[in-house]
């Protein structure tokens, strides 16, 4: 082709190489002097230098301490306290890492540092203290906890207080006292246990003991757990009946009479008739025993039941009596059949007995206000 081509043309293509030539040296220079701003080398430093975070500038000798930091995504970081390797972990997949250090072995300044990849996070530093003296702590302890339990014991231990020191075969005694506050307060009578009761929200407590069964001087207390309150004595003595105190005057048969049996309870009772149905305006009857010869009283919502006068009822020699009375209105009542054994002695109740009146097919009606009786005595 040169052949055919004349001198000028081929100076002209040896120009033409020569500029490309050039052209293509400067390219290469400007992409040589370029390429350090274009690298993404720092960037790269940045990633996988670790970083080492501490929760806690301080620690206990004998205990150790939380790290964490992060670090190039699934790389090895190695934990240095005081240039010693202490252990390893591995960053998660979003760079973090966690490390629970060891306990420290001395007192003192620690030096700790997290390598990965050859690069070191920036320094971390904290001290390590020893334990406080425990002994001074351990007395104090010791001394609140016996003062407590001294409190406790303090606290627990019930208190007793009886209505009087004196009694009556037959009849009870209300007494109260003091206790732990809800603690549970059990009644001990000669040795037995009588009944519980519950201290309240202040510390009180009351109970109603049942009737004494026999003459003499009987210890009460109080108990509380395995705490008890000093015993009280209670002097018990045999009742006293008007056949009694006019035995010179009368005759035996008389005096034997009214002398309470041995086999009838001195607590009276009352019953309801059974399969009957009490009705207003018709005639109801209640039977109950007592002491032998002792006034009868029934007691309709708490109230004296009329009808009942001078000792009109009264219990037969055998501790039995009945009463019949007219209910007025429907409605539901408490009856308790009331005693008195001895004057100047507190009456004995019943237990309460519970009667629903229905409305009479002949009278009585829904409307008034409280249920009256209008009841009649019938002596047994």
């Amino acid at each position: 082709m040169i052949r055919n081509r004349t001198e000028a043309e081929v100076r002209n293509f040896d120009l033409f190489k020569l500029i490309v030539l050039v052209i293509l040296i400067l390219l290469l220079t400007i992409l040589l002097i370029l390429r350090p701003f274009d690298a993404p080398k720092p960037a790269a430093l940045n990633a996988t230098t670790p970083t080492l975070i501490l929760h806690g500038t301080s620690a206990q000798l004998g205990s150790g301490i939380s790290l964490s930091g992060a670090a190039a995504p699934g790389a090895e970081v190695e934990i240095l306290v005081d240039g010693q390797l202490v252990g390893k972990t591995t960053a998660g997949n979003d760079g973090k890492w966690s490390f629970n250090l060891p306990a420290f072995q001395k007192t003192g300044g620690v030096q700790l540092v997290a390598r990965s990849n050859g690069l070191l996070s920036p320094l971390g530093g904290l001290t390590v203290v020893g334990p406080a003296t425990a002994a001074a702590p351990t007395v104090i302890a010791t001394t609140a906890v016996a003062t407590t339990a001294a409190a406790t014991t303090t606290a627990t231990a019930p208190t007793l207080s009886l209505a009087s020191t004196s009694a009556i075969v037959g009849s009870g005694l209300a007494m109260s006292g003091t206790a732990a506050s809800g603690a549970e307060v059990e009644i001990v009578v000669d040795g037995q246990a009588v009944g519980k009761t519950t201290a309240g929200s202040d510390g009180k407590w009351s109970f109603n003991l049942p009737a004494f069964a026999k003459a003499g001087a009987i210890p009460v207390l109080a108990r509380v757990g395995g705490q008890s309150s000093s015993p009280t004595t209670v002097t018990v003595t045999a009742p006293t009946t008007a056949g009694t105190a006019a035995a010179t005057t009368v005759a035996a048969t008389t005096t034997a009479a009214v002398s309470p049996s041995p086999s009838v309870a001195i607590t009276p009772t009352l019953t309801l008739p059974t399969g009957v149905v009490a009705r207003a305006g018709e005639n109801y009857t209640l039977r109950g025993t007592a002491l032998p010869g002792s006034n009868v009283e029934i007691l309709v919502n708490g109230q004296p039941a009329t009808g009942i006068s001078g000792g009109a009822l009264k219990a037969d020699t055998e501790g039995k009596w009945s009463f019949t009375t007219v209910f007025a209105n429907p409605g539901t009542y408490q009856l308790i059949a009331r005693t008195v054994v001895q004057a100047g002695q507190p009456p004995v109740n019943s237990p309460p007995v519970s009667l629903t009146v229905e409305t009479g097919i002949s009278g009585g009606s829904l409307g008034g206000g409280g249920a009256t009786a209008t009841p009649t005595a019938t002596p047994k």
